[in-house]
């Protein structure tokens, strides 16, 4: 401002509006000490003073740590001071705070003082994480019109355009959206909910819109360490970036199946280091433990399976010529199945493969890919993240490891996540698990 010809460089006052002179003061400081100390209070004053005066280090530190203060409560306060002063991540990290917690945070103040646009943006995300259930979400909606009827009425359409309307019961429309008086009183509104109901109706000629899905964290369970079969369990947060302990299983398991169902982990089967496994036990969110359950009829591990099309009941024989490998894991992502490799039959061979085959089932075709396996492994278990294949633990030879691979099918890279807490595990189990499951 004062040295690139700017007209404050040539005037002997400056008008800085109403940034608060203490702010100013911490500003000055750090420009002689390069230190701050910083309040909620005043990491919001000095975001502001910062953007302002063009001091970018103030500001992302002051970005930073809000992101650490954030709650349900301050949400959508700091995802406004995020849009205003242009920070990414604090902008990222609120979204994910309000779409976390969408329940308690559409229930406050704040949420009627929305902007249209905000809004819209809030209620049109795939990620509110409402347990499936759209009614809160069309409540939150009419709550935000019915703040101030008279001038907010004009916007019905695109508020109700945002709600996924036919995944409500035929009951809520009817009984709830259809006669409140907004919604009554105007011809868009009421198309809107004429064609959610002859989807309802007619399901076989329709196509409903997709349920919301929450972020998705992964889960690594059980394996061999080198010394010992554990029991341990550890969650990843994409959005954290973080790994951190969870659960133990009841029973020490290696080679075991995992699923993820109904915000509920299943560990099926495997090996106890002494015997292979017929037990079965699940993680269920509500109790925040692991239940045993009646035990299968038959010992197994090494179990897996890929549910693809939603077809049941009914096998089909896949053409391949792929070449035979041990240890490889196999995932479903975007309607199509990919191998990642193992090892091959040799025992020379230890240190693991790094192919990667593609089954496209439209074309019935396999495909290899181009970009490899950072780090080739045998015995690692792998999971469809968010729309990655996330590639867990593993062992190349002896060595067990605890490194953890992404690859994104969109832009046909690979990148490093952080390592799983500890030791190295391989013959370990991985799956997805609705965040939403953890809270």
């Amino acid at each position: 401002m004062f040295t690139s010809g700017m007209k404050e460089s040539e005037s002997g006052e400056v008008d800085i509006g109403e940034i608060p002179s203490n702010a100013v003061q911490d500003l000055v400081d750090f420009a002689y000490s390069s230190s701050l100390s910083l309040s909620y209070t005043s990491a919001l004053q000095l975001t502001s003073a910062a953007d302002m005066l063009q001091f970018s280090e103030v500001k992302q530190v002051c970005c930073e740590f809000l992101c650490s203060c954030l709650t349900p409560a301050n949400c959508l306060e700091l995802l406004q001071v995020a849009d205003t002063y242009s920070c990414p991540e604090l902008n990222r990290a609120a979204s994910l705070c309000r779409n976390l917690n969408f329940v308690a945070v559409s229930e406050q103040e704040d949420f009627l003082e929305l902007s249209l646009e905000h809004l819209e943006e809030c209620l049109s995300s795939n990620h509110l994480c409402v347990s499936g259930e759209e009614e809160v979400v069309v409540e939150a909606a009419l709550r935000w019109l019915d703040h101030d009827a008279g001038s907010r009425s004009r916007h019905a359409p695109r508020v109700l355009g945002c709600v996924r309307l036919s995944l409500l019961p035929p009951g809520v429309l009817v009984e709830r959206v259809w006669p409140h008086v907004i919604v009554s009183g105007s011809p868009e509104c009421m198309e809107l909910v004429r064609q959610a109901l002859s989807v309802q109706l007619s399901p076989a000629t329709n196509t409903r819109p997709q349920q919301r899905r929450p972020y998705q964290v992964l889960c690594a369970i059980g394996g061999w360490d080198g010394d010992s079969v554990v029991h341990s369990v550890e969650w990843y947060d994409p959005h954290t970036a973080r790994w951190k302990p969870g659960p133990s299983m009841n029973e020490p398991r290696k080679r075991l199946g995992v699923v993820a169902h109904c915000r509920k982990v299943y560990a099926v089967g495997g090996h106890n280091g002494k015997a292979t496994l017929s037990s079965v036990e699940v993680y269920c969110q509500r109790s925040k433990r692991w239940t045993s359950l009646p035990n299968m009829s038959q010992a197994r591990m090494f179990s897996g399976c890929v549910a693809l099309n939603n077809r049941l009941d009914s096998w089909e024989i896949v053409p391949t010529t792929l070449p035979y490998h041990m240890y490889s894991e196999a995932v479903k992502c975007d309607e199509a199945i990919y191998i990642l490799c193992g090892r091959t039959s040799s025992r020379h061979e230890r240190e693991g493969h790094p192919s990667i085959y593609r089954y496209d089932p439209d074309t019935h075709q396999w495909a290899g890919l181009e970009s490899q396996m950072p780090h080739p492994r045998a015995g690692f278990s792998a999971a469809v993240v968010n729309g990655d294949i996330v590639v867990v633990g593993g062992h190349r030879g002896r060595e067990k490891l605890a490194c953890v691979d992404l690859y994104d099918p969109a832009g046909e890279i690979w990148r490093r996540l952080p390592d799983m807490l500890g030791k190295g595990r391989c013959v370990l189990g991985a799956v997805a698990v609705d965040q939403l499951a953890l809270l």
